[in-house]
């Protein structure tokens, strides 16, 4: 059998790939796991992969086959593949015993060769695309009952909290998780938006990129050297840079074609009059340039840690160096 999943939400997708291999696992305890990387750059992986795939006979076990990241390998890696899934594609995909998944943390280009035989020839396949409006404020209600089932969170919360959090799964993952436990009542309010989600950390981006604008790197690598070693995650930091860059973005090019009143701005950008009131005071420390160039930088970044293919606290330093 063939799974195929893939889309822009890195994080459902791998939530669903951890829940398939666990499920498998499970069911069949002594069968053979195996895990090939497709941005390897080893050019023997697909060679490696084909024998395990190939492998049968008397004492052949049931096999878990998981390939990640292939649409993002090299060009002769790609070839390598294609070329033996046109051969047995369908022989795997009819084994019932054995499990084949492929796994990418983007949504791979339209126009990739991979992609399209993928796309094309598996059934059991899944595009996890990203969250927005009701979708969004459905996942975070469901969340929420997952971390605490007794815990509810007030209609007027949600389009705050998801103002301050964008859509970025992951952020709102650690942020749910602390306003069920501050929350009063087991019932979660825009009070308790606007005081918990995300403020020191909120607080201390903003001293960050305001250092960078002035080209003070140094005061920037001390402030995310303390968050981390209070133990915050160096890919949730991250995640709240790219938050940042991006709503100012928005803003500052509204207020760059007249747009000046908080308000106005609130409704063209969709963020909450609270973020905005907030993000206009930023505007003067970054250029509309430097915002847009930097914001493209960490958005890269970004996808990179998220998607494994750069360590977390690596991204975060070479964001400080390059911005």
């Amino acid at each position: 059998m063939i799974i195929f999943l893939y889309g822009e939400d890195a994080f459902r997708s791998r939530e669903k790939l951890t829940q398939l291999r666990s499920a498998y696992l499970e069911k069949n305890p002594s069968s053979g796991l195996f895990e090939f990387d497709g941005d390897s750059s080893s050019e023997d992986v697909v060679k490696i992969m084909k024998q395990t795939l190939n492998e049968s006979g008397l004492f052949a076990t049931k096999k878990l086959v998981i390939a990640r990241r292939f649409t993002e390998g090299s060009e002769s890696i790609q070839k390598k593949l294609i070329d033996f899934l046109e051969e047995k594609i369908a022989s795997i995909d009819a084994d019932k015993d054995n499990i084949l998944i492929f796994w990418e943390a983007k949504m791979p280009k339209k126009t990739n060769v991979l992609y399209k035989l993928l796309d094309k020839q598996v059934a059991k396949k899944q595009r996890f695309e990203t969250l927005k409006g009701v979708r969004l404020e459905q996942w975070i209600v469901h969340r929420i009952h997952m971390i605490d089932a007794g815990t509810n969170i007030e209609n007027r919360a949600l389009p705050l909290l998801i103002s301050e959090m964008g859509d970025d799964l992951l952020a709102l993952e650690n942020e749910l998780r602390k306003l069920t436990d501050f929350c009063e009542d087991k019932r979660i309010s825009e009070k308790d938006v606007a005081l918990f989600v995300a403020q020191s950390v909120r607080s201390l981006v903003f001293e960050a990129l305001e250092a960078l604008a002035s080209g003070n790197r140094a005061k920037a690598l001390r402030l995310f050297e303390e968050q981390l070693e209070k133990g915050e995650n160096a890919l949730y930091l991250l995640s709240m840079c790219a938050w940042q860059m991006r709503n100012l973005l928005k803003v500052a090019d509204g207020y760059a074609d007249g747009c000046r009143q908080a308000p106005l701005l609130a409704k063209e950008t969709k963020l909450h009059p609270f973020v905005v009131q907030k993000l206009l005071r930023q505007i003067g420390h970054f250029p509309l340039e430097r915002i847009r160039q930097d914001f493209s930088l960490l958005a890269n970044l970004d996808t990179q840690a998220k998607t494994g293919a750069l360590d977390p606290k690596l991204a975060l330093d070479m964001f400080v160096m390059k911005a």
